[in-house]
């Protein structure tokens, strides 16, 4: 099928996809008297072709996320919604003419860049990383993570979400301990896993979140 000026979600894990999904329906279902829907296109691939070579093996990803790149162009897919944040990586090296909807571009322009420092909760990987903070090396804050043992206990948290075994008290433990340090930093949520039991009174800016308004206002 052919899809002219379409927003295209590329469909990785089941609840990840999902995810993008439901907040974008959530979100354009009220603003169009509650009876549209917001039309996309969904390419399904199988993530275990790259998800075992993340974040980082880019001779294992780079062809597999290109190939998948231009299929979606073949189908006439323009803005692309990736449900992963550590796989634009990958994309960040290919040359695809299409526009991914790029979370890292997006949260330059939501951060106070006179306010507190920036602390990144995600994957011990990003937590880990200089990725996010390369991404912002033209804004004058500094880009933090948690202690060790915090980071270990966050990505613990993610590796639940994924297999979905997450239990209620380990999602109010985790969106506390955001509550908190959102008092004294910008806290930036990159992870799929962990946007699904972020509280939206967390007051945490949330990649996944960017993405989706983004993509509302690319809709004609």
């Amino acid at each position: 099928m052919s899809v002219t000026n379409s927003i295209a979600i590329l469909g990785l894990d089941h609840a990840s996809t999902r995810l993008y999904i439901d907040r974008l329906q959530h979100r354009y279902n009220p603003n169009h008297n509650g009876y549209h829907t917001l039309p996309y296109l969904v390419y399904q691939v199988d993530f275990q072709d790259v998800n075992p070579y993340l974040p980082d093996t880019f001779d294992q990803t780079e062809p597999v996320v290109n190939q998948w790149l231009n299929a979606l162009a073949r189908q006439g897919a323009q803005h692309i919604l990736i449900p992963n944040i550590t796989l634009h990586r990958t994309v960040d090296r290919l040359n695809s003419k299409l526009d991914v909807i790029h979370p890292l571009n997006l949260l330059k322009s939501a951060l106070d860049l006179n306010g507190p420092s920036i602390m990144v909760i995600g994957s011990i990987y990003t937590m880990e990383s200089a990725y996010i903070k390369d991404a912002l090396d033209t804004i004058d804050l500094e880009v933090i993570s948690p202690v060790l043992k915090k980071r270990e206990w966050i990505d613990g948290i993610r590796k639940s979400v994924y297999r979905g075994d997450i239990s209620e008290k380990d999602t109010d433990m985790f969106n506390n301990y955001l509550k908190e340090l959102s008092k004294r930093h910008q806290v930036v949520v990159a992870c799929t896993e962990l946007s699904q039991i972020l509280d939206s009174n967390t007051n945490c800016i949330d990649l996944v979140d960017l993405q989706v308004s983004r993509t509302l206002q690319l809709v004609k």
